[in-house]
């Protein structure tokens, strides 16, 4: 059963960086290379009259939460 649950484990995480290899590489096409570059960021950036790394950008867009993953279990919802 714990072979299942690693071997799940590192499908999904295997499946996760080739989706984002293959947006990196779409985005990188069209010269989208940043967060920041991207047209919708940069709507909100204008709405919150602030810019990337601007006080209210950080107050109000980018978060310090770090969850350590290590020991979810696959299959189990976390709330």
């Amino acid at each position: 059963m714990l072979t299942d649950i690693v071997k799940k484990r590192k499908s999904y995480i295997s499946m996760r960086q080739a989706g984002l290899y293959n947006d990196d590489k779409r985005l990188q096409k069209v010269n989208l290379t940043a967060s920041h570059q991207n047209p919708s960021a940069l709507r909100a950036y204008k709405d919150l009259n602030t810019e990337p790394m601007g006080e209210v950008a950080e107050e109000l867009l980018h978060t310090n939460v770090y969850v350590d993953r290590m020991n979810l279990k696959l299959g189990v919802k976390h709330a």
